[in-house]
């Protein structure tokens, strides 16, 4: 049996990305991958929607897009906040996520759409991702999808994309503190970790655009200011080291830069040292199939009209699937009945063919044995009329009269006879009976009369022609 495929599809303000996986539970082995750049604002000729050119690369490549799709929504378009809240159970978990996502957002709760991702759990407290992001945003991506026939099972957000990516690698430290700078897109995310588990992400929108040392002076700014609000919280510890994972080469200028602003010990590493982002997306959505993503602990974004419709589609597939078995359970059944009463008239026509076959021959049979016995009746004398009156003139007793002999040949002899006692004729059946010519005499009488005892019997020749 095939393995499931997904696909991992990234629309960020640089590129659209996506990777396919055959797997599940977190893992799998990627099958295909693509990588569009798209061009940086203000550099498209004749001023080109780069919604149109997202549109013509999703619809060129949609046909590489198997299986269950998960959109990542770029860092930047997501209300990212990492939350300690008392040890509770799952069931309890979305009412008080809720209520925080009520507080952190500066639009209507009910315009949102929000979801969480348990981070660590200890017997005290839970460590949650939570994250909230308009539902337009979402439609706008979704409905360029829905456009090309495509269906989104789950929306994640990139950071969690290139986080999965990280945790698979070396260079995520699983003890002590770690800052980790993404430069993935214009816009870069700063997330403060402690023993591999994320602390703070931070998507830098200050810093879109901006290049070399001004971007490094910029980083510099906002990190100070992240370790900053960490301390505040209570957690006063020496500045962590820093890795920042670029898309470009970085120069000595911006390091040093970098290293001047935030006074930290600090390593640049390539993004293409690590997995790509829409793999990282693909494996995290691997982990929530055979279950909803917020019973598994995942982020999902998809609004609920989304899930509605999907809940509507596979309820729609069961159905569907539930009336063609029976329809073909059905025509399996009829099928079989018809072919049994094929079989059955098939066998019938073969006995009457070989009914017909034998039958002429038979009638011909019983009419040659007819007519022999015809002449085998005429040249045998032995039941004659005058060997019958004979046989039955030896047995007469005196006192017995006949008055009728009637003959039939290979039928009947009927004889009428009086007899001047009850006695005689009695004695004279006895006489009929002991004699092996006649075979079962039927006597009928006697009747009294002015001449005597009137009595019938009836004597049958001849054998059965069936």
């Amino acid at each position: 049996m095939a393995k499931e495929l997904t696909t991992g599809l990234l629309i960020s303000d640089d590129c659209v990305a996506w990777s396919t996986v055959q797997g599940s539970k977190g893992g799998g082995q990627e099958t295909d991958q693509g990588d569009f750049p798209l061009p940086k604002s203000g550099d498209t000729e004749d001023d080109v929607d780069r919604d149109e050119i997202v549109a013509e690369v999703l619809q060129e490549h949609s046909g590489r897009f198997k299986g269950r799709i998960s959109l990542a929504i770029p860092t930047d378009q997501v209300l990212l906040k990492v939350l300690e809240l008392p040890g509770v159970d799952d069931e309890d978990l979305p009412g008080m996520v809720e209520i925080q996502a009520d507080k952190l957002s500066p639009f209507p709760i009910e315009n949102m759409v929000v979801s969480h991702e348990v981070l660590q759990r200890t017997d005290e407290s839970t460590r949650v991702l939570v994250a909230a992001v308009q539902v337009s945003t979402v439609e706008a991506i979704g409905s360029k999808l829905r456009d090309l026939g495509l269906t989104v099972r789950r929306v994640d957000v990139e950071v969690m994309g290139w986080w999965s990516a990280l945790q698979d690698s070396e260079a995520l430290e699983t003890t002590g503190s770690q800052v980790i700078i993404l430069l993935s897109g214009q816009t870069p995310t700063i997330v403060l970790a402690s023993d591999g588990v994320p602390q703070i992400i931070r998507s830098i929108k200050t810093c879109a655009g901006l290049e070399g040392e001004a971007l490094a002076e910029a980083l510099g700014h906002e990190l100070n200011f992240t370790l900053m609000s960490r301390e505040l919280m209570g957690d006063a510890q020496a500045i962590p080291p820093i890795s920042v994972f670029t898309a470009e080469d970085s120069t000595t200028a911006f390091e040093e830069a970098l290293r001047e602003a935030s006074g930290a010990t600090l390593k640049v590493v390539g993004l293409d040292t690590l997995s790509s982002c829409a793999q990282g997306v693909a494996h995290r959505a691997t982990r929530s199939q055979g279950g909803s993503a917020e019973a598994r602990g995942l982020l999902d974004l998809a609004p609920p009209s989304w899930r509605n419709e999907q809940q509507s589609a596979l309820f729609k597939k069961k159905m569907i699937r539930a009336a063609v078995g029976i329809v073909g359970l059905w025509l399996l059944i009829v099928g079989g009945f018809m072919g049994f009463l094929y079989l059955e008239n098939h066998r019938l026509a073969e006995l009457k063919a070989e009914h017909a076959a034998v039958n002429e021959p038979a009638r011909q049979v019983r009419l040659l044995r007819r007519r022999a016995r015809m002449i085998e009746a005429y040249v045998d004398h032995s039941e004659s009329a005058l060997e019958c009156l004979r046989e039955i003139s030896m047995l007469q007793p005196d006192g017995i009269e006949l008055t009728s002999y009637s003959y039939r040949k290979d039928d009947a002899v009927k004889i009428t006879a009086l007899g001047k006692a009850v006695g005689l004729v009695y004695d004279f059946q006895s006489r009929l009976v002991a004699s092996e010519f006649f075979p079962n005499p039927i006597l009928k009488g006697p009747r009294t009369t002015k001449k005597g005892e009137a009595f019938d019997v009836t004597f049958s020749l001849g054998e059965d022609d069936s």
